[in-house]
């Protein structure tokens, strides 16, 4: 088969000292193994790897014969494992209609491996960076999911087991993402993970990592590191919370929970909470703060750019601390439309946002009032500066009781749903 259909490929990976600790880890992987391989790729495309996506040609040892890959990846949509829309052509013997050269706008119809690169070279995709290692393939029979390990010296991690699934649409793709991190949580591998996938690494070992957008779950390696890094609920609660009590609210959404401070504030206070945030440490760590308080809450793990897991109309109240700033205008918006839709006719807004740009020194614009910070503790991650016509404007569809700033230089909007 020449040519493979888009599929969305759905993975983690975790990362150990050498095979003899990945074995003790994961002890049913030794006896699962069904295959080995050597293999080489080569990464193309400086620009779309700038970008967030992966063009590489890959080599395939494997029983003797050498088989050679061409594939494309769309940029990472997961919040807890590594989502890619994937397509990918063999030409070992040349191609002749390949879906990935077809994407980048390109010709088809070649005899030789070699012409097909030449291709991507006349496309402006040059190599730039390649690597090569030894894998070792076997199952997880349980869930039926596939287990890599792979061995690359060049790597920071030289010795890395990724747990994959494959699936045919983005429904299925979110499902089997909560599939891997349930079995992340059996296989107690949380102090493992990583989501930075090995080209990526490589390129931050050879280059180092100015001009590479971050992955969107940047603050759970702040969270894994450094713990709860905030405790103390945002000065305007206590004002809110009365406000809520006064007028009979009940549940209540924090968006962009983190490690629980305002849920953990929150349920203290009698509300039923829901918390969702798109780092597993955080949700793990404001699991682990609500039983030590024997509090309970509903926890969710999703990105807030995706659909809301709650119906219409649920909510009485939504808060959002220091959260929907972290994205470019038009994901912005998506948002807000979604945070409309959950809330109830009369509910209460409660969101913050900065108004200085000091999350680093230095910034690449990606369009008007949105910049990514190129050092600092949030370097990669988009922001985007709202004035406060443009919140009142974002938040159309809600009456604007008050902005003001708090006295860390942040707007804050209280509003009502019309």
């Amino acid at each position: 088969m020449e040519i493979s259909d888009p599929q969305y490929e759905v993975e983690i990976r975790c990362h150990f000292a050498d095979q003899n600790e990945a074995y003790q880890r994961l002890p049913f992987f030794r006896e699962s193994v069904y295959s080995e391989a050597t293999w080489s790729s080569g990464i193309y495309g400086l620009s779309l790897f700038k970008s967030g996506e992966l063009l590489r040609v890959g080599e395939v040892h494997i029983s003797g014969e050498t088989r050679i890959f061409l594939r494309w990846k769309s940029r990472d949509t997961g919040t807890f494992a590594n989502i890619r829309i994937e397509i990918g052509d063999e030409i070992t013997n040349g191609i002749r209609d390949s879906l990935v050269l077809r994407r980048l706008g390109g010709q088809s119809g070649f005899l030789t491996a070699q012409q097909v690169i030449e291709e991507l070279e006349r496309l402006g995709h040059h190599r730039f960076m390649g690597f090569e290692g030894h894998d070792w393939y076997g199952k997880y029979e349980p869930l039926n999911v596939e287990i890599k390990m792979m061995r690359c010296p060049v790597l920071e991690w030289p010795l890395m087991v990724e747990f994959e699934k494959i699936a045919r649409t983005e429904e299925e793709a979110r499902q089997f993402e909560k599939d891997l991190y349930e079995l992340s949580r059996q296989l107690r591998l949380e102090n493992c993970l990583m989501k930075e996938e090995p080209p990526t690494q490589l390129y931050a070992t050879v280059f180092g990592r100015e001009g590479l957008i971050q992955s969107p779950n940047a603050w759970n390696s702040v969270y894994k590191q450094q713990g709860r890094v905030f405790t103390e609920p945002h000065e305007d609660m206590p004002s809110i919370v009365q406000l809520l009590k006064d007028g009979g609210a009940s549940t209540v959404l924090d968006l962009g929970s983190g490690t629980g401070r305002h849920v953990i504030y929150l349920a203290r206070n009698g509300f039923s909470v829901f918390g969702l945030d798109n780092s597993p440490a955080g949700i793990e760590l404001t699991r682990r703060w609500l039983a030590d308080e024997g509090l309970t809450a509903d926890l969710r793990l999703q990105s807030m750019a995706e659909k809301l897991p709650y119906e219409d109309a649920f909510f009485d109240a939504i808060i959002s601390v220091q959260v929907i700033h972290h994205a470019d205008s038009a994901t912005i918006r998506k948002i807000v439309q979604e945070l409309t839709r959950v809330l109830k006719e009369g509910g209460f807004l409660f969101v913050t946002v900065p108004k200085l740009k000091n999350q680093g020194v230095h910034f690449e614009q990606l369009e008007p009032n949105t910049f990514i910070p190129l050092d600092g503790p949030e370097k990669g991650l988009p922001h985007h500066y709202f004035s406060p016509e443009e919140l009142r404007e974002v938040f159309g569809h809600f009456d604007v009781a008050d902005i003001h700033l708090d006295t860390v230089n942040h707007y804050c909007l209280s509003a009502v749903k019309l």
